[in-house]
């Protein structure tokens, strides 16, 4: 059985996507399993991941 988690990179904050775009690098964090220690699948939108510009 497989699972799969859809990372909503529209939800990452507009600036982080600027700067992102500035140095070509994203970089979004997030954990594998949810609340119940299940592996997380489904859309994955903050705070579940964290986007950041390297």
């Amino acid at each position: 059985m497989f699972r799969r988690a859809k990372l909503m990179l529209d939800a990452v904050d507009p600036e982080t996507v600027e700067s992102a775009v500035a140095s070509g690098l994203l970089v979004v964090r997030l954990g594998l399993t949810d609340g119940r220690g299940q592996p997380l699948c489904a859309a994955v939108r903050p705070p579940a991941a964290t986007g950041s510009a390297g």
